[in-house]
C-alpha cells in the first residue's frame, strides 16, 4: 500500500517480533504478536478472455441436419414387445456420431464439442408410468429401485422403432393408497361421467384442433402460417390438458395425429418454426429415438448464438428440463447428452442463466450428478457417464459466473455433489479441468467458500488430479491447462482453508506426507522451472514463456500451504524447497518475473518465520540473505519491501546480522526510514531492532543520522499507527543501551524532542483505543521504559544498571 506518512496504517507486521518481549506481556500475546508474521498469499484469478470462454462451450461445426426422416411415425402409438433387447454397447465419445451437415441457415461457427467417427447405437427405451407430475422432486421417478415404472428395452438399428407406448404392470392398476370398492351406484356414476367427458373432448378435438392439423398439413410453404399455427396449437392443447401422456386409448390416438403432423414440419430449416414445433413434440413426452433426435434438433440450433434468445421467447427450456429430469441417463444416454449440451450452448448467455434456474435446471443437475455417481456403476456405464458429465460441468461452469444461479448451485448442495464425481471420474482430463474451473467461480462466494470448506475430501482429491494429469498435459502450457487451473483452485481452496482452523489442523498432516502437498509441488516446480530455463537459454531478450503461469500457481500454493502451523515448520527444514526457491530468484530477474519473485518472497517471510534450531532453513539463512541482496539490488519497489520483510526474520540470528552489516543492508534499512511508504518503514524498523541488538552495529545507525529519522517517523506517524511506534521504542531502546548522556548518545535535541514526545503519548488517552488495543499492550509498556532511561541519563541522575536496562529486543 502506497501512501504518505499523513496517511494512516493499519497494515500488520509479518516480521518476527522480539522474542524476549517486556516483561507485562503473558506468553500468549508474544504468540499471537509473532503469529503475525506469516501471511497468506492473496489468489488473484485471472480474467478467463470471452473468446476462450466461448471455446470452452464447445459450439461444433456443421455435420448433421436432423429433419422428418429421423423420426418415427408409424410407431408413436404401437404396443410395446415382451421380448428384451441386448444392453447398449459402451462408447467413449463425448457427443454420439452425428451425420451430413445442417443447411446453410444453421451452420455456425467452430466451437469443440467432442466426436467420432459414426459407430453402430443400440437404444433402450425408458417408458415411464403415467403419474401426476412432481417437478419438485429432484430425483425422478425412473430413478428409484421403488418406482413401479417398468422399464421395457428394445434392440434398434438405424431403423429402429420409438416406444412412445405408456405400459403398466399389474400393480400399476392400483392406487398408491388402499381405496375401499366402489358401490355398484358408484361406478355407474362414473362411467356416465366418463362417457360424458369423452364425447365433449371428442367434439373439441373436432372443432379446434383438426382444423389446424389439417391446416398444418397444407400449408407447408409458408413459414409464417406455419409459426402461427403452431403458436395456436399449442394453445389449444395446453388449455384442454392434451399434452403429454393423457386420456387413455383415445388420447394416444390423438398424441399420434399431432406428433404425424409436426414430424413432417421438421424438414424446413427456420429456426422459429423449429423451435415451435420442439417445444409441443418435448410437451408430449417423447421417448427413445424421437427423443434423441429432438434433442439433436434442439443441439444444432443452439450451436447458432442468434438462436439463444429464441429459446427465451418460445419457452423451450421449461419443457426441455423437465423432460430431461424424468429421462433416466442410463437408459437414453445419447439423447440426455444432446439435451445436456444444448444447455450447456445456452447456459454460456448470462442473459438466459435465470432462466435456466427458473425452469428447474438445478434439480437436473442433481440428479444426474447423484445417477452418474453411483458407486454401482460398472466400467461400461462410466464411460458412457462421462460423456454426459463432460457436457453438465461446462454448463456448471457458465452458470456458476452468474451470482443467481451460483447462490441457487450453492444452496442445492451440488458441490458436495461433485467431490464423488471427481473421485470417480478423476482420469478423465476433461471432467477434471471442468470441476476445478467450476470450484474456481463458486468459490468466489462467501457461501461457497463455507461449502467447500465443509468438504475436506477436495484436497486430496485436487492433489491427486494434479499428480494424474501433470505429465500428459505438460506440453501444453496455458492458463487453461489442467495443471494451471487445477493449482489456481487449490490456491483458492488452501486460502479458504486458512479462515477455518480446525479444517487446516485436520489437513495438515496429508500436506506434508510422502504423497501429500508439497513432495509433489517440489517435483512439479522442478520440472516446469527446467522447461522455463530451457527457454530462457533460447531467447536473448530473456522474456518469461509458457511455464511461467503454472510456475507463480505453484509457489502460491506453497505460500499459502505454509500457513498451516503443521506444514510450516516442515517445510522450513525441507532442503528441496528452499533450493527450489533460491533457483528460481537466482535464475530470473525481477524485471520480467516480478510477480513470480513476489511469490516466491512471500513464501519465503513465511517460512523463515519457523526458523527453529536444528531447522535446514538455519543452515541456509546465509545463502538466503546473499540471494536476496541480488534481489534488492534490482528493484526498489515491491521486491524490496518483501526482501525487508525476509530480512527481519532471518536477522534474528547472530551471522545473519553480521552478513547483513557486511553488505551494507543495515545502511539501506537506515535510508528506508526515509520513504514515503509506511510499509517499507514498517518493515525496515523491524531489521534495525535487531541489528541494535549488537554493539558493533550501532554505529551505523548513528553515522547515517538515524536517530532523527527514527524520532521523525514517531511524529510523523506514531498517532497514526501505534504497531510502527512500537518498534521505534524498540529500535531506541536497543540503540540505547548503557545510556549514560542522552545528548552524547541520541542528540541533545532529539533527546529534548523524544522526551516530549513520549510523554505526549503516554498520558494521553487515544480516544477510541480499548485496553486491547494496539497502543495499550504494545506501545504504552516500551514507550514507559525508553520514556524513563531517557530521562535519567538526560538529568544526570542515571542509577546504576538494573535488569531493565540491560534488556534488549531480538
Amino acid at each position: 500500500m502506497d501512501g504518505t506518512r499523513s496517511l494512516k496504517s493499519k497494515k500488520k507486521r509479518s516480521l518476527q517480533q522480539p522474542s524476549n518481549i517486556l516483561p507485562v506481556q503473558t506468553s500468549a500475546q508474544i504468540i499471537a504478536e509473532a503469529r503475525q508474521s506469516v501471511r497468506a498469499l492473496p489468489t488473484g484469478r485471472p480474467f478467463t478472455p470471452a473468446d476462450i470462454d466461448k471455446q470452452s462451450r464447445g459450439r461444433p461445426p456443421s455435420v448433421y441436419s436432423i429433419g422428418a426422416r429421423h423420426f418415427s411415425e408409424e410407431q408413436i402409438s404401437r404396443p410395446n414387445t415382451s421380448h428384451k433387447p441386448p444392453s447398449r454397447p459402451s462408447t467413449s465419445q463425448k457427443l454420439p456420431p452425428i451425420e451430413k451437415s445442417i443447411p446453410p441457415s444453421s451452420t455456425a461457427s467452430s466451437k469443440h464439442v467432442k466426436q467420432t467417427p459414426p459407430t453402430p447405437m443400440q437404444s433402450t427405451v425408458n417408458l415411464l408410468q403415467d403419474e401426476p407430475e412432481e417437478s419438485c422432486n429432484p430425483v425422478p421417478a425412473s430413478y428409484s429401485s421403488s418406482s413401479t415404472t417398468t422399464v421395457n428395452k428394445q434392440s434398434t438399428s438405424e431403423n429402429r422403432r420409438d416406444q412412445d407406448q405408456i405400459v403398466t404392470t399389474s400393480s400399476q392398476s392400483s392406487s398408491r393408497f388402499p381405496r375401499s370398492q366402489p358401490t355398484t351406484h358408484m361406478k355407474k356414476k362414473s362411467t356416465t361421467v366418463s362417457s360424458s367427458k369423452g364425447e365433449e373432448m371428442d367434439a373439441y378435438w373436432e372443432a379446434e384442433v383438426t382444423p389446424l392439423l389439417r391446416d398444418l398439413d397444407e400449408s407447408t410453404a409458408d413459414i409464417a402460417r406455419l409459426c402461427e399455427l403452431s403458436g395456436t396449437l399449442w394453445i389449444c392443447l395446453e388449455g384442454r390438458g392434451l399434452l403429454g401422456r393423457t386420456g387413455g386409448e383415445a388420447g394416444t390416438k390423438r398424441r399420434a395425429a399431432v406428433l404425424r403432423s409436426l414430424f413432417r414440419l421438421l424438414d424446413h430449416t427456420d429456426s422459429n418454426l423449429l423451435l415451435r414445433i420442439a417445444r409441443i413434440i418435448l410437451a408430449m413426452k417423447v421417448t427413445g429415438k424421437n427423443l434423441l433426435n429432438t434433442c439433436k434438433l434442439l443441439f444444432n440450433i443452439s450451436r447458432t448464438e442468434a438462436n439463444d434468445v429464441l429459446f427465451s421467447e418460445e419457452q423451450v427450456l421449461c419443457p426441455l428440463v423437465e423432460l430431461l429430469r424424468e429421462t433416466d441417463p442410463l437408459v437414453d444416454m445419447d439423447a440426455m447428452v444432446y439435451g445436456m449440451g444444448t444447455l450447456k450452448m445456452l447456459s454460456g448467455n448470462k442473459g438466459l442463466c435465470e432462466t435456466l434456474v427458473g425452469a428447474g435446471v438445478c434439480s437436473l443437475l442433481i440428479a444426474v450428478l447423484q445417477r452418474c455417481s453411483e458407486p454401482s456403476l460398472d466400467d461400461a456405464n462410466k464411460t458412457r457417464c462421462a460423456n454426459l458429465l463432460v457436457q453438465l460441468t461446462i454448463a456448471l461452469r457458465s452458470l456458476s459466473e452468474n451470482p443467481t444461479s451460483r447462490l441457487e448451485i450453492v444452496k442445492g448442495d451440488i458441490i458436495s455433489l461433485l467431490c464423488p464425481v471427481l473421485e470417480m471420474y478423476l482420469q478423465d482430463k476433461d471432467i477434471v479441468f471442468n470441476i476445478a474451473r467450476v470450484l474456481s467461480k463458486l468459490t468466489l462466494s462467501k457461501d461457497g467458500e463455507e461449502v467447500v470448506q465443509r468438504c475436506p475430501a477436495f484436497l486430496p482429491l485436487l492433489l491427486q488430479a494434479l499428480a494424474c494429469h501433470s505429465d500428459n498435459s505438460f506440453t501444453f502450457f496455458s492458463p487453461f491447462s489442467v495443471p494451471s487451473i487445477i493449482l489456481r483452485q487449490l490456491s483458492g481452496y488452501v486460502l479458504s482453508l486458512a479462515t477455518s482452523r480446525l479444517t487446516m489442523i485436520q489437513q495438515g498432516s496429508s500436506c506434508t506426507s510422502p504423497t501429500g502437498a508439497i513432495p509433489l509441488l517440489n517435483d512439479l516446480c522442478t520440472q516446469y522451472f527446467g522447461a522455463e530455463k530451457a527457454h530462457l537459454k533460447k531467447t536473448a531478450e530473456k522474456q518469461p514463456g509458457r511455464e511461467e503461469d503454472v510456475l507463480i500457481k505453484l509457489v502460491r500454493v506453497m505460500a499459502n500451504l505454509t500457513v498451516h502451523p503443521r506444514v510450516g515448520p516442515s517445510v522450513a527444514n525441507d532442503g528441496d524447497t528452499l533450493r527450489n526457491l533460491l533457483m528460481i530468484l537466482g535464475t530470473v530477474s525481477t524485471i520480467n518475473y516480478e510477480e513470480l519473485v513476489l511469490n516466491v518472497l512471500a513464501t519465503l517471510n513465511n517460512i523463515s518465520f519457523y526458523a527453529g534450531p536444528g531447522s535446514h532453513l538455519v543452515e541456509m539463512q546465509e545463502d538466503i540473505a546473499t540471494v536476496l541482496l541480488q534481489v534488492i539490488l534490482q528493484d526498489t519497489g515491491d521486491c524490496l519491501l518483501e526482501c525487508a520483510r525476509v530480512y527481519g526474520n532471518l536477522s534474528r540470528h547472530p551471522n545473519v546480522r553480521k552478513l547483513l552489516h557486511e553488505t551494507k543492508v543495515d545502511e539501506i534499512m537506515t535510508t528506508l526510514l526515509d520513504s514515503e511508504r509506511m510499509e517499507l518503514v514498517y518493515a525496515s524498523c523491524g531489521v534495525l531492532i535487531n541489528m541494535m541488538a549488537d554493539a558493533h552495529h550501532r554505529a551505523t545507525l548513528a553515522r547515517m543520522g538515524g536517530v532523527r529519522k527514527l524520532v521523525d517517523v514517531l511524529r510523523d506517524l506514531g498517532c497514526e499507527d501505534w504497531q510502527l511506534a512500537s518498534l521505534v521504542c524498540k529500535t531506541l531502546w536497543n540503540f540505547s543501551e548503557n545510556l549514560t548522556d542522552a545528548s552524547s548518545c541520541l542528540g541533545a535535541e532529539e533527546a529534548d524532542e523524544l522526551i516530549q514526545l513520549l510523554q505526549t503519548y503516554t498520558e494521553n488517552h487515544p480516544s477510541g483505543e480499548d485496553v486491547n488495543s494496539p497502543w495499550q499492550t504494545e506501545f504504552v509498556p516500551v514507550a514507559q521504559l525508553l520514556l524513563h532511561r531517557i530521562e535519567q541519563a538526560h538529568t544526570q541522575q542515571a542509577s546504576p544498571m538494573t535488569v531493565s536496562n540491560a534488556m534488549s529486543f531480538i
